[in-house]
């Protein structure tokens, strides 16, 4: 399978699955009167699965983590108003959130680009590709495979200029881009032998969805 081809085949299955993740955020957002409580900083930090996070130690991480994240979130002033642009909320999340225990750049990413679109005028990553954790694994692994699948090596680094993707990932957003590569770190390393298949089980393991109903992102489409 080329890169290309993978692609597709996640612009197909695997785009709306991510979009709709950011949407339940939004839509409890709504549903708490657009106001930005505790229970809506707890979605915020972990997507609403804090007991993935650490197993068997919910109450443990309860006191350590989710509590003092919540009250960093929550704390003046107001985190939710405009900026100037994706990386500014980022820098404004890492400074809140950095001493927190059990909370690391990706968490930082993650929290961030929650909260971007919960802003009136929802912003989200757009010159700079965040790669972290899974998502440098995949790209590690494209750059590793025995078929060149990039046009050019990457630095190990956290954070890329977003022309440095457009050659291999075409029209992807740099959240699609993140995600993409994250998802399918495992499968990226053979992607020259990997099939269709291998994808999609990989896909319905993180969660697919062809469409999002009762979606309030403002029209956001992912191409």
């Amino acid at each position: 399978m080329t890169l290309p081809e993978a692609i597709e085949i996640y612009k197909t299955y695997r785009a709306y699955a991510f979009l709709a993740g950011v949407n339940n955020v939004v839509c409890l957002y709504k549903e708490h009167k657009w106001k930005f409580d505790d229970r809506v900083a707890d979605y915020v930090i972990y997507g609403g699965h804090q007991d993935r996070v650490v197993k068997g130690k919910y109450f443990k991480y309860k006191r350590d983590t989710l509590e003092p994240a919540e009250k960093a979130l929550l704390s003046p002033p107001n985190i939710i108003r405009p900026y100037r642009n994706f990386e500014k909320l980022y820098e404004e999340v890492s400074n809140r959130l950095n001493p927190i225990a059990y909370i690391d750049v990706l968490t930082y990413y993650d929290v961030a680009l929650r909260i971007g679109f919960l802003l009136e005028k929802p912003i989200f990553p757009k010159k700079m590709v965040y790669v972290y954790a899974g998502a440098w694994k995949g790209l590690d692994a494209l750059q590793k495979d025995k078929v060149k699948h990039l046009s050019h090596s990457f630095p190990k680094e956290n954070v890329y200029d977003i022309s440095l993707f457009k050659s291999d990932f075409k029209k992807l957003d740099s959240m699609y881009i993140e995600d993409f590569l994250c998802v399918f770190h495992k499968e990226l390393d053979h992607l020259s032998s990997c099939t269709k298949e291998e994808l999609l089980r990989s896909m319905k393991f993180h969660g697919t969805h062809k469409k999002i109903k009762d979606c309030y992102l403002y029209n956001y489409d992912i191409y």
